[in-house]
């Protein structure tokens, strides 16, 4: 069996997969609301990255609270882009370490 099909395959993980993509769209929807409310315009593209950069740009979040967040869209683009190539031998297993030392 392929990792493609052993991943899709097992309910946890698919389970756990969709509640942090669930979480993460909620996340960035009430960011573009909070932004809006704030008199801060928000393009119908923009990524959660560049809704982060707003908050920090606007002075709309602490330095701590942007640092968090940062942490948050790397883990995200971690699991979003990276997890197949994790689990294919594609990519570094210790990529997502490096990422968490540079926060």
């Amino acid at each position: 069996m392929g990792t493609f099909e052993m991943l899709s395959k097992d309910t946890e993980c698919c389970a756990a997969l969709g509640r942090m993509t669930l979480a993460a769209a909620r996340l960035e929807s009430d960011l573009r609301v909070f932004l809006t409310l704030n008199g801060v315009q928000v393009g119908a593209a923009a990524t959660f990255g560049g809704l982060v950069k707003k908050l920090g740009d606007n002075g709309l979040l602490s330095d701590s609270g942007l640092g968090i967040l940062r942490g948050l869209k790397r883990q995200r683009n971690y699991l979003t882009h990276n997890l197949y190539g994790l689990f294919a031998a594609r990519i570094d297993e210790d990529l997502m370490t490096r990422w968490n030392s540079r926060m």
